[in-house]
């Protein structure tokens, strides 16, 4: 089984007709063409320059040599990956477009947070497969939380992004953080309770709530109630 792949990377693109990320990986005078997630292909070196991936076969009857290979920029993608097709009904495309959306610890925290509507920025995937997901992995993803940041890349944005689009607005997320950190939370936890509750809120609910304060008290309380539980 192949585990890792160095050699010189020949190209990474996005396909103009499929729009799946790929690369081509040249090492031994052979040339091996690898899918890859759109995150690791923006974080491996420029094409011309070395490289080592994390790689995964997988064994596709429909394609003319039966074999898929997969690569990653970290081994702990790789395992998410292969985390992520235990689930039900999700296979490597859905893992592939939940990993391009999401970094290895996004994933993680909004999978333990509960909060499935952060999955759903990703292509391809709706609110019953997220929330099916998070129940599958959920456990997993409990057992190998340490490992698996531990062989993440750094993150370069804490989850403001995610929250972002998970639609909570930044001033609420800061009036939010700022009481809650009053009340003796860590940042951790702060982060973990907001993104819970951020993703029980659609969009028609927050245009709803158009007064910000209003939108801000609900937003603490219900995250209170969320902390309280835990």
């Amino acid at each position: 089984m192949i585990r890792t792949l160095s050699g010189l990377l020949l190209e990474k693109a996005l396909d103009p007709v499929t729009g799946d990320a790929h690369l081509l990986i040249e090492t031994g005078g052979v040339g091996f063409g690898c899918l890859t997630t759109e995150r690791s292909m923006v974080t491996l070196p420029a094409v011309g320059e070395l490289v080592k991936v994390h790689t995964q076969i997988l064994f596709k009857p429909d394609r003319p040599d039966g074999l898929m290979l997969v690569a990653f920029a970290s081994p702990a993608e790789r395992e998410v990956f292969g985390l992520l097709q235990g689930a039900s009904g999700v296979g490597p495309k859905m893992a592939l477009a939940l990993l391009s959306a999401l970094s290895v610890p996004e994933l993680i925290e909004a999978v333990l947070a509960d909060a499935p509507k952060v999955l759903t920025v990703a292509k391809g995937v709706g609110s019953k497969a997220a929330q099916k997901i998070v129940l599958d992995i959920r456990e997993k993803i409990k057992a190998r939380q340490t490992l698996l940041l531990h062989e993440a890349p750094q993150r370069a944005k804490s989850l403001s992004n995610t929250l972002e689009q998970a639609l909570l607005p930044q001033a609420i997320r800061d009036d939010c953080a700022a009481v809650l950190a009053t009340l003796g939370y860590t940042p951790g936890e702060i982060e973990a309770g907001l993104l819970a509750v951020a993703s029980q809120f659609d969009r028609s609910d927050k245009d709803d709530l158009s007064d910000s304060r209003a939108l801000s008290e609900t937003v603490l309380r219900e995250t209170l109630r969320w902390l309280a539980k835990r």
